[in-house]
Protein backbone atom coordinates (compact mmCIF):
# COMPACT_ATOMS: atom_id res chain seq x y z
CA UNK A 1 0.00 0.00 0.00
CA UNK A 2 2.21 2.59 1.08
CA UNK A 3 4.50 2.56 -2.71
CA UNK A 4 1.07 2.40 -4.66
CA UNK A 5 -0.81 5.07 -2.51
CA UNK A 6 2.30 7.31 -2.70
CA UNK A 7 1.95 6.82 -6.61
CA UNK A 8 -1.78 7.31 -7.44
CA UNK A 9 -2.35 10.03 -5.20
CA UNK A 10 -0.37 12.27 -7.32
CA UNK A 11 -3.40 11.64 -10.05
CA UNK A 12 -5.69 13.97 -7.51
CA UNK A 13 -8.26 11.88 -8.25
CA UNK A 14 -10.53 10.03 -5.30
CA UNK A 15 -8.90 6.15 -4.59
CA UNK A 16 -11.10 3.21 -4.16
CA UNK A 17 -9.32 0.28 -1.95
CA UNK A 18 -11.88 -2.67 -2.62
CA UNK A 19 -10.67 -6.04 -0.31
CA UNK A 20 -13.65 -8.39 -1.49
CA UNK A 21 -13.05 -11.23 1.43
CA UNK A 22 -12.46 -8.73 3.98
CA UNK A 23 -12.79 -11.09 7.47
CA UNK A 24 -13.22 -9.75 10.95
CA UNK A 25 -10.54 -7.09 10.29
CA UNK A 26 -8.27 -8.77 13.01
CA UNK A 27 -6.80 -12.29 13.82
CA UNK A 28 -7.38 -14.88 16.56
CA UNK A 29 -4.51 -13.06 18.15
CA UNK A 30 -5.28 -9.70 18.00
CA UNK A 31 -2.67 -9.03 14.76
CA UNK A 32 -4.17 -6.56 12.27
CA UNK A 33 -6.06 -8.35 8.98
CA UNK A 34 -5.85 -6.42 5.30
CA UNK A 35 -8.99 -3.90 6.64
CA UNK A 36 -7.06 -2.16 9.25
CA UNK A 37 -3.94 -1.95 7.41
CA UNK A 38 -5.45 -0.59 4.50
CA UNK A 39 -7.61 1.92 6.45
CA UNK A 40 -4.11 2.70 8.51
CA UNK A 41 -2.21 2.91 5.46
CA UNK A 42 -4.87 5.24 3.61
CA UNK A 43 -4.77 7.79 6.25
CA UNK A 44 -1.06 8.13 6.43
CA UNK A 45 -0.66 8.18 2.84
CA UNK A 46 -3.72 9.53 0.72
CA UNK A 47 -5.59 11.34 3.31
CA UNK A 48 -8.64 12.74 1.71
CA UNK A 49 -8.22 10.80 -1.12
CA UNK A 50 -8.10 7.38 -0.11
CA UNK A 51 -11.95 5.28 0.49
CA UNK A 52 -11.22 1.88 2.16
CA UNK A 53 -14.92 -0.23 0.93
CA UNK A 54 -14.57 -3.64 2.43
CA UNK A 55 -17.61 -7.14 1.73
CA UNK A 56 -18.50 -10.15 3.96
CA UNK A 57 -21.15 -12.68 3.06
CA UNK A 58 -21.36 -13.62 6.70
CA UNK A 59 -22.88 -11.22 9.29
CA UNK A 60 -20.98 -12.17 12.02
CA UNK A 61 -17.98 -11.00 10.38
CA UNK A 62 -19.69 -8.01 8.60
CA UNK A 63 -20.65 -7.20 12.29
CA UNK A 64 -17.01 -7.74 14.39
CA UNK A 65 -15.61 -5.69 11.01
CA UNK A 66 -17.26 -2.64 11.74
CA UNK A 67 -16.74 -2.65 15.66
CA UNK A 68 -12.75 -2.93 14.84
CA UNK A 69 -12.84 -0.35 12.39
CA UNK A 70 -15.31 1.98 13.98
CA UNK A 71 -12.76 5.12 14.24
CA UNK A 72 -12.04 4.66 10.65
CA UNK A 73 -15.58 4.60 9.77
CA UNK A 74 -16.65 7.66 12.24
CA UNK A 75 -13.55 9.46 9.86
CA UNK A 76 -15.40 8.15 6.43
CA UNK A 77 -12.16 6.32 5.27
CA UNK A 78 -13.59 2.71 6.27
CA UNK A 79 -16.86 1.43 4.69
CA UNK A 80 -17.99 -2.40 5.45
CA UNK A 81 -20.55 -3.81 3.60
CA UNK A 82 -22.61 -6.85 4.01
CA UNK A 83 -23.01 -8.62 0.84
CA UNK A 84 -21.97 -10.58 -1.97
CA UNK A 85 -18.21 -9.67 -3.46
CA UNK A 86 -19.54 -10.43 -7.25
CA UNK A 87 -22.87 -7.90 -6.91
CA UNK A 88 -20.10 -5.15 -5.57
CA UNK A 89 -17.56 -5.64 -8.50
CA UNK A 90 -20.74 -5.18 -10.82
CA UNK A 91 -21.51 -2.12 -9.41
CA UNK A 92 -18.03 -0.74 -9.50
CA UNK A 93 -17.76 -1.26 -12.78
CA UNK A 94 -20.86 0.81 -13.44
CA UNK A 95 -19.87 3.61 -11.54
CA UNK A 96 -19.21 7.25 -13.39
CA UNK A 97 -16.37 8.96 -11.36
CA UNK A 98 -13.19 9.06 -12.86
CA UNK A 99 -11.44 6.89 -9.56
CA UNK A 100 -8.38 5.47 -9.03
CA UNK A 101 -9.26 1.38 -8.04
CA UNK A 102 -7.25 -1.47 -6.38
CA UNK A 103 -9.30 -4.55 -5.92
CA UNK A 104 -8.16 -6.86 -3.76
CA UNK A 105 -9.80 -10.38 -4.08
CA UNK A 106 -8.73 -13.33 -1.46
CA UNK A 107 -11.24 -15.55 -1.42
CA UNK A 108 -11.22 -18.83 1.11
CA UNK A 109 -10.78 -20.91 -1.89
CA UNK A 110 -11.94 -20.07 -5.26
CA UNK A 111 -15.62 -19.31 -4.96
CA UNK A 112 -15.99 -15.28 -5.07
CA UNK A 113 -12.89 -14.74 -8.25
CA UNK A 114 -15.30 -15.54 -10.48
CA UNK A 115 -13.45 -14.36 -13.93
CA UNK A 116 -16.66 -13.23 -15.58
CA UNK A 117 -17.56 -10.39 -12.72
CA UNK A 118 -13.48 -9.33 -12.37
CA UNK A 119 -13.87 -9.24 -16.42
CA UNK A 120 -16.20 -6.39 -16.18
CA UNK A 121 -13.42 -4.34 -13.63
CA UNK A 122 -11.03 -4.84 -16.65
CA UNK A 123 -13.37 -3.10 -18.96
CA UNK A 124 -12.75 0.11 -17.18
CA UNK A 125 -11.70 2.05 -19.77
CA UNK A 126 -8.11 3.96 -19.33
CA UNK A 127 -9.01 5.05 -15.59
CA UNK A 128 -6.37 3.51 -13.25
CA UNK A 129 -7.16 -0.02 -12.63
CA UNK A 130 -5.14 -2.45 -10.39
CA UNK A 131 -6.57 -6.07 -9.62
CA UNK A 132 -4.33 -8.44 -6.63
CA UNK A 133 -5.66 -11.96 -7.03
CA UNK A 134 -4.83 -15.18 -4.63
CA UNK A 135 -5.56 -18.04 -6.55
CA UNK A 136 -5.96 -21.00 -3.74
CA UNK A 137 -4.26 -24.52 -5.23
CA UNK A 138 -5.48 -26.54 -2.87
CA UNK A 139 -8.54 -25.12 -3.86
CA UNK A 140 -7.94 -25.74 -7.47
CA UNK A 141 -6.70 -29.39 -6.46
CA UNK A 142 -10.00 -30.64 -4.61
CA UNK A 143 -12.15 -29.17 -6.78
CA UNK A 144 -10.66 -30.55 -10.12
CA UNK A 145 -11.09 -33.88 -8.05
CA UNK A 146 -8.85 -35.39 -10.63
CA UNK A 147 -8.22 -38.95 -8.73
CA UNK A 148 -12.54 -38.86 -8.21
CA UNK A 149 -12.82 -38.53 -12.15
CA UNK A 150 -9.93 -41.09 -12.42
CA UNK A 151 -12.13 -43.35 -10.77
CA UNK A 152 -14.89 -43.32 -12.64
CA UNK A 153 -17.04 -40.33 -10.64
CA UNK A 154 -16.73 -37.48 -13.14
CA UNK A 155 -20.08 -37.51 -14.03
CA UNK A 156 -21.57 -37.18 -10.72
CA UNK A 157 -23.73 -34.40 -9.23
CA UNK A 158 -21.06 -33.27 -6.56
CA UNK A 159 -18.33 -33.06 -9.23
CA UNK A 160 -20.16 -31.42 -11.97
CA UNK A 161 -20.76 -28.61 -9.58
CA UNK A 162 -17.08 -28.45 -8.58
CA UNK A 163 -15.84 -27.79 -12.11
CA UNK A 164 -19.08 -25.42 -13.03
CA UNK A 165 -17.01 -23.60 -10.39
CA UNK A 166 -13.49 -23.85 -11.75
CA UNK A 167 -15.24 -22.90 -15.40
CA UNK A 168 -16.22 -19.60 -13.64
CA UNK A 169 -13.40 -18.71 -12.22
CA UNK A 170 -11.18 -19.63 -14.86
CA UNK A 171 -13.39 -18.18 -17.55
CA UNK A 172 -13.31 -21.53 -19.49
CA UNK A 173 -12.94 -25.23 -18.91
CA UNK A 174 -8.82 -25.31 -20.53
CA UNK A 175 -7.98 -26.11 -17.26
CA UNK A 176 -8.74 -29.55 -18.06
CA UNK A 177 -6.33 -30.19 -20.35
CA UNK A 178 -3.43 -29.74 -17.33
CA UNK A 179 -5.21 -30.88 -14.54
CA UNK A 180 -6.38 -34.50 -16.07
CA UNK A 181 -3.01 -34.82 -17.79
CA UNK A 182 -1.38 -37.51 -15.68
CA UNK A 183 2.01 -36.86 -17.23
CA UNK A 184 2.26 -33.54 -15.56
CA UNK A 185 3.81 -32.71 -11.94
CA UNK A 186 1.79 -30.87 -9.65
CA UNK A 187 3.47 -27.99 -10.32
CA UNK A 188 3.08 -28.15 -13.72
CA UNK A 189 -0.39 -28.73 -13.81
CA UNK A 190 -0.87 -25.46 -11.62
CA UNK A 191 1.87 -23.45 -13.48
CA UNK A 192 -0.35 -23.80 -16.97
CA UNK A 193 -3.57 -23.17 -15.63
CA UNK A 194 -2.59 -19.88 -13.93
CA UNK A 195 -0.41 -19.74 -17.37
CA UNK A 196 -3.71 -19.44 -19.22
CA UNK A 197 -5.78 -17.58 -16.54
CA UNK A 198 -2.96 -14.55 -16.87
CA UNK A 199 -3.29 -14.59 -20.28
CA UNK A 200 -7.12 -13.52 -20.24
CA UNK A 201 -6.76 -11.22 -17.84
CA UNK A 202 -3.95 -9.82 -20.40
CA UNK A 203 -6.61 -8.67 -22.74
CA UNK A 204 -7.83 -6.25 -20.85
CA UNK A 205 -5.01 -5.21 -18.62
CA UNK A 206 -1.93 -5.55 -20.36
CA UNK A 207 0.58 -6.10 -17.41
CA UNK A 208 0.14 -9.27 -15.48
CA UNK A 209 2.30 -10.97 -13.20
CA UNK A 210 1.99 -14.15 -10.92
CA UNK A 211 3.77 -15.69 -8.18
CA UNK A 212 3.75 -19.14 -6.13
CA UNK A 213 3.67 -18.45 -2.50
CA UNK A 214 5.00 -21.32 0.13
CA UNK A 215 4.76 -21.45 3.91
CA UNK A 216 8.34 -22.17 3.62
CA UNK A 217 10.89 -23.50 1.22
CA UNK A 218 9.67 -26.60 -0.28
CA UNK A 219 6.54 -26.49 0.47
CA UNK A 220 3.84 -27.31 -1.94
CA UNK A 221 2.38 -24.09 -3.40
CA UNK A 222 -0.43 -22.18 -0.97
CA UNK A 223 -1.48 -20.25 -3.64
CA UNK A 224 -0.28 -18.24 -6.56
CA UNK A 225 -0.45 -14.06 -6.14
CA UNK A 226 -1.52 -12.49 -9.56
CA UNK A 227 -1.36 -9.07 -10.28
CA UNK A 228 -2.91 -6.68 -13.08
CA UNK A 229 -2.32 -3.37 -14.33
CA UNK A 230 -2.73 -1.03 -16.88
CA UNK A 231 0.38 0.77 -16.39
CA UNK A 232 3.74 -1.16 -16.40
CA UNK A 233 5.21 1.32 -13.44
CA UNK A 234 2.62 -0.65 -11.49
CA UNK A 235 4.14 -4.02 -12.28
CA UNK A 236 7.43 -2.83 -11.54
CA UNK A 237 6.43 -0.99 -8.77
CA UNK A 238 4.59 -4.15 -7.00
CA UNK A 239 7.16 -6.87 -8.04
CA UNK A 240 9.83 -5.36 -5.52
CA UNK A 241 7.83 -4.37 -3.19
CA UNK A 242 6.03 -8.12 -3.28
CA UNK A 243 9.39 -9.91 -3.72
CA UNK A 244 10.98 -8.04 -1.18
CA UNK A 245 8.39 -9.23 1.62
CA UNK A 246 7.95 -12.63 0.29
CA UNK A 247 11.54 -13.28 0.70
CA UNK A 248 11.92 -11.25 3.94
CA UNK A 249 9.25 -13.73 5.03
CA UNK A 250 10.68 -16.95 3.85
CA UNK A 251 13.79 -15.86 5.45
CA UNK A 252 12.33 -15.31 9.07
CA UNK A 253 10.76 -18.80 8.67
CA UNK A 254 13.92 -20.43 7.76
CA UNK A 255 15.91 -18.36 10.33
CA UNK A 256 13.42 -20.13 12.96
CA UNK A 257 13.88 -23.40 11.78
CA UNK A 258 17.77 -23.37 11.72
CA UNK A 259 18.36 -21.10 14.76
CA UNK A 260 22.27 -22.16 15.05
CA UNK A 261 22.60 -21.00 10.86
CA UNK A 262 20.95 -17.34 11.78
CA UNK A 263 23.92 -16.00 11.86
CA UNK A 264 24.76 -17.09 8.51
CA UNK A 265 21.79 -16.19 6.80
CA UNK A 266 21.00 -13.09 8.37
CA UNK A 267 19.84 -10.69 5.92
CA UNK A 268 17.72 -12.90 2.59
CA UNK A 269 19.49 -10.36 -0.22
CA UNK A 270 22.90 -12.11 0.92
CA UNK A 271 21.97 -15.65 0.16
CA UNK A 272 20.63 -15.45 -3.39
CA UNK A 273 23.65 -16.39 -5.78
CA UNK A 274 21.78 -18.82 -7.42
CA UNK A 275 18.97 -16.32 -8.51
CA UNK A 276 21.37 -13.28 -8.93
CA UNK A 277 23.30 -16.41 -11.56
CA UNK A 278 19.89 -16.79 -13.25
CA UNK A 279 18.84 -13.39 -13.37
CA UNK A 280 22.36 -12.58 -14.92
CA UNK A 281 21.69 -15.00 -17.52
CA UNK A 282 18.29 -13.74 -18.18
CA UNK A 283 19.93 -10.37 -18.82
CA UNK A 284 22.48 -11.81 -21.37
CA UNK A 285 19.60 -13.05 -23.21
CA UNK A 286 16.85 -10.63 -23.17
CA UNK A 287 19.44 -7.76 -24.81
CA UNK A 288 21.10 -10.86 -27.42
CA UNK A 289 17.55 -11.58 -28.55
CA UNK A 290 16.06 -8.14 -28.55
CA UNK A 291 18.82 -6.28 -29.67
CA UNK A 292 18.29 -2.34 -28.74
CA UNK A 293 16.08 -2.09 -25.92
CA UNK A 294 16.58 0.50 -23.56
CA UNK A 295 17.76 -0.81 -19.90
CA UNK A 296 14.07 -0.44 -18.44
CA UNK A 297 12.29 -2.52 -21.15
CA UNK A 298 15.35 -5.11 -20.47
CA UNK A 299 13.82 -4.86 -16.53
CA UNK A 300 10.65 -4.95 -17.82
CA UNK A 301 10.33 -7.60 -20.04
CA UNK A 302 12.18 -9.89 -17.04
CA UNK A 303 9.72 -8.78 -14.40
CA UNK A 304 6.56 -9.40 -16.86
CA UNK A 305 8.30 -13.15 -17.40
CA UNK A 306 9.26 -13.64 -13.99
CA UNK A 307 7.17 -11.74 -11.20
CA UNK A 308 8.41 -11.50 -7.83
CA UNK A 309 11.66 -13.17 -8.60
CA UNK A 310 14.15 -10.50 -8.64
CA UNK A 311 14.45 -6.87 -7.24
CA UNK A 312 15.83 -3.88 -9.43
CA UNK A 313 18.73 -3.46 -7.50
CA UNK A 314 20.36 -6.96 -7.83
CA UNK A 315 19.31 -6.35 -11.81
CA UNK A 316 21.29 -2.96 -11.71
CA UNK A 317 24.20 -4.66 -10.61
CA UNK A 318 24.47 -7.29 -12.67
CA UNK A 319 23.79 -4.61 -15.84
CA UNK A 320 26.87 -2.72 -14.34
CA UNK A 321 28.77 -6.11 -13.86
CA UNK A 322 28.37 -7.41 -17.31
CA UNK A 323 29.16 -3.72 -18.90
CA UNK A 324 32.01 -3.54 -17.52
CA UNK A 325 33.51 -6.73 -17.98
CA UNK A 326 32.57 -5.90 -21.31
CA UNK A 327 30.09 -8.57 -22.20
CA UNK A 328 27.34 -5.68 -23.25
CA UNK A 329 27.96 -2.01 -24.75
CA UNK A 330 25.36 0.57 -24.68
CA UNK A 331 25.47 3.59 -27.54
CA UNK A 332 24.34 5.91 -25.23
CA UNK A 333 26.57 5.23 -22.19
CA UNK A 334 27.97 8.36 -20.37
CA UNK A 335 31.89 9.37 -20.25
CA UNK A 336 31.41 8.17 -16.99
CA UNK A 337 30.19 4.41 -17.79
CA UNK A 338 27.03 4.63 -15.81
CA UNK A 339 24.04 3.79 -17.48
CA UNK A 340 20.59 5.17 -16.84
CA UNK A 341 16.55 3.38 -17.40
CA UNK A 342 17.06 5.21 -20.99
CA UNK A 343 20.46 4.15 -22.18
CA UNK A 344 20.54 1.47 -24.81
CA UNK A 345 22.09 -1.40 -24.39
CA UNK A 346 23.70 -4.86 -26.94
CA UNK A 347 25.90 -7.38 -26.49
CA UNK A 348 29.39 -6.91 -26.27
CA UNK A 349 31.83 -7.43 -29.59
CA UNK A 350 33.06 -11.01 -29.88
CA UNK A 351 29.99 -11.93 -27.05
CA UNK A 352 27.15 -12.72 -29.62
CA UNK A 353 28.18 -16.07 -30.44
CA UNK A 354 29.47 -16.89 -27.06
CA UNK A 355 25.77 -16.28 -25.78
Amino acid sequence: MPPYLSKVKQLRRPILLVDCFAGRGKFDDGKPGSPLIMCQLAEKYAQGLAKCVFVNSVRSDHNALKKNLDSFIQKNIAFPVYGNSQSLLVEVQKAKVNFTLFMYLDPFGLKGCEFGAIKTLLQRGKQSTEILINLSMPALHRLAACNAVARGRGDSAEIHEFHKILNEVFGGDYWKDYMFNANLSREKKEQSVVGEYMARLKTALPYVGSCPVREKEGAVVKYFITFASRHPDALLLMNDTMCAAYNEYIHEVTAKSLPLLEPAISDWKASRNSEKQKLRALVRAVIQTRDGLTRQDVWKSIVEANFMAFIKAEFLSIVQDLLDAGEIHSPTVKPTKRLNDNCVLRIGPGQRMAG
